[in-house]
This record gives structure tokens, C-alpha cells and sequence, in this order.
């Protein structure tokens, strides 16, 4: 019995430190665990300024591309603005030059069969007529 009485106390000094050492790793295990969720918090919050960077980042750069876009298209539209004046200039100075062509035919044509001046003004307000509608074509075109 005696050796029962020995054993079982062994037994019972091992199974308390065999508590006592589940114990201690129980601690660090927690602690490790706290260790853990801590790192994970801290990179998952750098991970969210990171991507809250990036977004600025690219939210400027999209307005600077868009300001951008916009100087290029008003540019653009001033070109084509200058182009479509000087192509209007262009095409009045022509109808100026046809209209002096045709009042000289006009009076050349007077002069040839002595036209009365009624017929002359009928003469002169189909020729403006015609300018006006090649004037008019002219400003369509453009």
C-alpha cells in the first residue's frame, strides 16, 4: 500500500504540473492570440489608408485628366471656330467679286440692247436673288 500511497502522489505531482504547464501555455497561447488580432487590426487599418490614398490619387489625376480634356476641346473648338470665320470672309469676299462681275455684265448688257431701267431692276433683283441663295449655301457649307 504503501508504494499505491507513493505512486499516487507522483501521479497527482505530475498531473498538477501537467496543469500548471496547460495552464501556462493556455496564458501565451491567449496572449498569442491577442498578439494576433492586434496585427491583424493594425494591417487591415493601413491596408484601408493605403487604398483611401490610392483613391485620392486617382481622383485627382482623373480631375486633372478631365481639366485637361476640357483646355484641349475649347482649344479645338476655337480652331474650328477661326477655320469656319475665315471660310465665311472667304466665301463673302467671293460673292462681293461675283456680284461686281455680274453688275458689270449687267451694264455691258445694258448698253448692248438699251434695256429701260425697269427691266434692269428686274434684271438686279434676280442677281441678288442668286447671291443671296449662293451666300446662303456658302454659310450652311461652313
Amino acid at each position: 500500500m504503501e508504494i499505491d500511497d507513493e505512486l499516487d502522489g507522483v501521479l497527482a505531482d505530475q498531473v498538477l504540473k501537467f496543469d500548471a504547464m496547460k495552464k501556462e501555455l493556455e496564458g501565451k497561447l491567449a496572449e498569442m492570440k491577442k498578439l494576433m488580432e492586434e496585427e491583424i487590426e493594425t494591417v487591415k487599418k493601413e491596408s484601408e489608408m493605403e487604398i483611401s490614398n490610392m483613391n485620392k490619387i486617382l481622383e485627382a489625376q482623373v480631375h486633372l485628366a478631365d481639366e485637361e480634356n476640357k483646355e484641349n476641346l475649347l482649344e479645338v473648338k476655337k480652331n474650328v471656330d477661326v477655320e469656319i470665320a475665315s471660310f465665311k470672309k472667304i466665301a463673302m469676299e467671293e460673292l462681293f467679286l461675283v456680284k461686281e462681275s455680274l453688275d458689270d455684265e449687267v451694264s455691258l448688257l445694258k448698253e448692248e440692247l438699251g434695256w429701260s431701267n425697269s427691266s434692269l431692276w428686274k434684271l438686279k433683283l434676280v442677281v441678288l436673288m442668286m447671291m443671296f441663295m449662293l451666300g446662303w449655301l456658302a454659310f450652311l457649307k461652313s
